[in-house]
């Protein structure tokens, strides 16, 4: 019973971020596009695909979002088992996952979403806690001394190297930092650091040392959150 109940939730999330990917930034209505996430998996002679045109990254990115989104419901099943904590996790994870990709696509960080995550992040914290530090006493300023970290340590490089990173790059760092807490938005922004650092280098040799290339950097930030909420 449990395999098969995980195994719904994991389809139903992979439905729900491909959702909130296509939607949200267009502002889409969802009577009108609930259906895209399954549309785009069927196969091109089929006859529910031909009002939607679809890119070959949009049909990839479906199935890329399905696969992460299951295996993350997964993961936090086998971590925390049924409960709480594993709905607390799947949240965070689905969240994040949807603002990687829509920074991916449009290269926009919504400042609508991290608002609509605040009572996940109220949620999270009351199901899983912080981790803390013997110098964060009271434990409760955990998340805001998380969150005044990754946003002022964000706003720095953003004010360095203008372009690099926008606005809504910082806001998600201190929005990670709330998850996180202190000290755990440490290793997080490590992580984003690093793996932004290795893909900006890979784009840089593929492009021949092109000036003005970007990168978007939800998608590390998310990754280095992921990481820490799971506990790899």
């Amino acid at each position: 019973m449990p395999t098969l109940l995980i195994l719904n939730l994991a389809f139903f999330a992979g439905w729900v971020v491909n959702l909130a990917i296509d939607l949200i930034p267009t502002r889409r209505p969802l009577r009108q596009g609930w259906v895209i996430p399954l549309a785009r998996l069927a196969p091109d002679w089929f006859e529910s695909r031909s009002w939607l045109e679809s890119t070959r990254w949009q049909r990839l990115r479906t199935v890329m979002v399905w696969v992460l989104a299951g295996g993350l419901t997964w993961l936090a099943y086998r971590q925390v088992g049924i409960g709480l904590e594993m709905t607390a996790l799947c949240l965070y994870a689905w969240f994040l996952l949807a603002v990687a990709f829509i920074d991916l696509e449009h290269r926009l960080v919504l400042n609508r979403m991290l608002l609509a995550g605040l009572p996940l992040l109220l949620f999270g914290g009351v199901t899983l806690g912080h981790p803390t530090v013997m110098l964060v006493s009271p434990p409760r300023l955990s998340p805001l001394i998380g969150a005044g970290v990754g946003f002022l340590f964000f706003l720095a490089l953003a004010l360095v190297w203008p372009g690099a990173m926008g606005m809504g790059d910082v806001k998600l760092a201190g929005w990670i930092g709330l998850a996180l807490g202190y000290p755990g938005i440490l290793p997080a922004l490590i992580i984003a650091i690093g793996s932004a650092g290795v893909a900006g280098l890979i784009l840089l040799i593929a492009y021949r040392f092109r000036r003005g290339l970007t990168i978007a950097y939800a998608p590390y930030l998310s990754l280095g959150a992921i990481i820490v909420l799971f506990g790899w």
